[in-house]
């Protein structure tokens, strides 16, 4: 419940780390405010159920399509936060643009594991399906192997 003061102080963090505070705040009646299926944008209603798996501060968090329904800078910062978390990410992803910022990438086809191994050995294998996935989504394996050293 948020009866403590360091339980709501736990979810507004949490509300401001995803990106949708000040919008929460701005609802009549803040954090208690009652809501609709209307009140938020389906991204809004993906980044409050965000900060929602981030309040207590978890230290394994499974994350579907995080940023499934979020504009390109929303998915910047959800890939900030939870990459930034102390905690194991287990992330289900598509957008690839994030890949190398991983510190090891599943590759799965049909409910079956085909690839596993770190961003850079399979961005670096001839064969790699993952390679493969990236080109066809127009991103450069070695782009993208920069950028994550430059982050690094």
């Amino acid at each position: 419940t948020l009866s403590s003061s360091s339980a709501a102080s736990d979810v507004y963090k949490r509300q401001e780390q995803a990106g949708v505070g000040a919008r929460v705040r701005a609802l009549p009646g803040g954090l208690g405010a009652r809501v609709g299926s209307s009140t938020f944008s389906e991204g809004e209603r993906q980044l409050l159920s965000l900060a929602r798996g981030l309040v207590g501060s978890p230290r394994l968090l499974l994350a579907d399509e995080p940023t499934a329904c979020v504009d390109l800078h929303a998915d910047e910062r959800v890939h900030n936060v939870l990459l930034g978390l102390d905690a194991t990410v287990l992330m289900i992803c598509h957008r690839l643009q994030h890949v190398c910022r991983f510190d090891e990438v599943l590759l799965m086809h049909a409910g079956e594991i085909v690839e596993r191994g770190t961003p850079e050995q399979l961005l670096r294998a001839p064969a790699s399906r993952l390679g493969a996935l990236c080109a066809r989504a127009g991103l450069d394996a070695d782009a993208l192997l920069l950028a994550a050293a430059r982050r690094d």
